[in-house]
């Protein structure tokens, strides 16, 4: 997550930088770096595509792939110098970290997220099983952990929790029904807009019984057990609210999402760009990082291209923004247009996720030797995730409501060929921006020394939540540092320094005109706001948005179609 001295050091890189075929091949050591995309020039763009997509990240990738492979003419534009967004990853001080992707449910052969990794990919990615225990869940100190396999988890659940018997029963029939309501919700996604509009109750109302009431609603109307709830929702960080604010929906997903375990991607998230780029430039397209869009064109309430940040104009028949509908509705878009007016006025309805902060870490010594698994770590002080969360924001010395702690190196079979004889930590703590406000709007890097004490307050905490998971590690810690939501601010543009877009709560997932298609004509949204949290929610984000461009609402129903339902989750029960 740290992108803050990364620019610094990629700017340095790029001086010795051997330029072929769009990929940057840097040599350090023994390790061979790949920056895929090229630095913008004017010169080296056309005047026009079929397409233009605003953004890099998984959304952006996915939709400017399908629309590759389908023979349309695409030009991917990153304001960042490394392609990728929040899948890229960073290296510093001869350690390599993943910014945003960390683990991924579903990536089985055969499981929905990997048919659409495989297609947008090309089966570029090769994908390894984290361990069966791919989370351990910790609630005041002690300790749960989960496993792939239906069975296990009903079983392991109800050994932990005897007298919950009908509560976990029925917690798992809520689940099946929000993973049949999917399909349909996402095809009326992809829908025309006044099509959609026709048919929204019928497609979207078995989705919406769920997804209107919150995840506390749902639970505790099946158990008083609050251990239980927390403990369900132990992993509710990966899409950023507290049961009492989340959308059940949003839940369920993140729960079926993980029900066959978790896989991570060889060589780290950095590897999906470098398999999309080349099919993007193989049919005609251009990926430029380096180029900041300022604004997008329209005349006469139709799309006609965008001005880059430098005045460089460039047209297209359609543009994609992946920059979040925050950034698209109140920035890209000319604001005195009426139709800018109304869809700003209906943002205003729904708030935007959680902020975090993240401690990346360096040990001089291999994960095997230090006894390093690849399952994540979810800590909170209490069972009670929303009083935590209340605490933390009216006073930050309080404990941060959720710790997450991920061990990327154990995960990646390429590890010990590339990084000999070291190993690496990825911690993530959720915090409120209200906390960073005195440094909003201030320059990258220029913070002043108060930052630079503040930060390293953070992260002598987060060590010290660290070593009580894992305390081996203490004399080998070589590297670390911060990032804070003003990373997210400088680099993503987000006002309020949120890296999630906008928060997973019933209000958000009621809202009609959040989908791919918008009222200006030839403008399409993509990324996590159009559907739903994370990596595989912004990927198929891109699918829909796709398919509405093409016209092919088969091609997001060829993909679902084949969605497996004999996927599986374990919980153990505590030692």
């Amino acid at each position: 997550m740290s992108i803050d001295n990364f620019i610094i050091d990629h700017l340095v890189y790029m001086c010795n930088l051997k330029m072929e075929c769009g990929l940057s091949i840097l040599k350090v050591g023994n390790l061979v770096m790949t920056y895929v995309g090229e630095r913008y020039s004017r010169s080296k763009c056309d005047d026009i595509y079929d397409a233009i997509v605003i953004g890099s990240g998984m959304g952006g990738m996915s939709v400017a792939s399908i629309l590759s492979q389908k023979g349309k003419r695409v030009l991917l534009l990153e304001q960042h110098n490394v392609i990728g967004g929040c899948t890229h990853a960073f290296k510093r001080k001869g350690y390599q970290w993943n910014v945003g992707l960390h683990y991924v449910g579903d990536a089985h052969k055969g499981g929905f997220t990997r048919r659409m990794f495989d297609y947008i990919t090309q089966s570029g990615v090769n994908w390894t099983p984290v361990d069966d225990l791919y989370n351990r869940v910790v609630i005041d100190g002690k300790e749960y952990q989960f496993f792939k396999g239906t069975e296990q988890y009903i079983s392991g659940l109800k050994a932990a929790f005897p007298d919950e018997t009908k509560a976990i029963d029925g917690y798992m029939q809520h689940l099946k029904a929000t993973a049949k309501s999917l399909n349909k919700y996402f095809i009326w996604k992809a829908m025309p807009l006044i099509a959609g509009d026709l048919l929204h109750k019928p497609l979207t109302g078995a989705f919406h019984k769920l997804s209107n009431k919150t995840t506390y609603e749902v639970l505790s109307s099946l158990t008083r057990n609050q251990e239980l709830i927390a403990v369900i929702c132990g992993n509710y960080g990966d899409y950023g609210l507290p049961p009492k604010r989340s959308s059940f929906a949003m839940q369920a997903m993140l729960s079926g999402h993980y029900l066959n375990g978790a896989s991570f991607p060889a060589g780290g998230a950095a590897s999906i760009a470098k398999s999309v780029v080349p099919i993007i430039e193989k049919n005609g397209g251009k990926v430029f990082y380096n180029a900041s869009v300022e604004k997008i064109l329209v005349k006469n309430k139709k799309v006609m291209g965008v001005r880059l940040a430098n005045g460089d104009e460039i047209q297209a028949k359609a543009v994609v923004s992946n920059a979040g509908v925050s950034n698209t509705f109140n920035r890209l878009l000319p604001q005195e247009l009426p139709i800018t007016k109304k869809l700003r006025q209906k943002l205003t309805r729904v708030e935007r996720s959680f902020c975090a902060v993240g401690l990346n870490i360096g040990l001089k010594q291999d994960d095997e030797t230090l006894d390093l698994k690849g399952a994540n770590i979810w800590s909170h002080p209490s069972n009670d995730f929303d009083e935590n969360t209340l605490k933390h924001k009216e006073d930050f010395n309080a404990p941060f409501p959720v710790q997450f702690i991920t061990f990327p190196s154990a995960k990646d079979k390429t590890w010990r060929e590339n990084f000999p004889g070291k190993a690496t930590i990825e911690m993530f703590a959720a915090t409120d921006f209200d906390h960073f406000t005195q440094w909003s709007g201030s320059l990258w890097r220029k913070r002043g020394d108060d930052y630079k004490a503040f930060k390293e307050g953070i992260a002598q905490r987060m060590l010290v939540e660290l070593l009580k998971h894992v305390p081996q590690i203490a004399d080998h810690i070589d590297h670390y540092e911060v990032s804070t939501p003003l990373t997210y601010q400088h680099f993503l543009r987000r006002e309020h320094g949120d890296f999630m877009g906008l928060e997973a709560s019933p209000t958000r997932f009621s809202q009609k005109w959040l989908r791919a298609e918008t009222p200006v004509k030839g403008l399409f949204l993509t990324g996590q706001d159009v559907t739903s949290d994370g990596i595989a929610g912004a990927m198929s984000a891109g699918v829909i948005a796709a398919s509405r461009i093409l016209r092919k609402i088969s091609l997001l129903k060829s993909l679902i179609s084949r969605r497996k339902s004999d996927v599986h989750l374990s919980i153990n029960r505590p030692n």
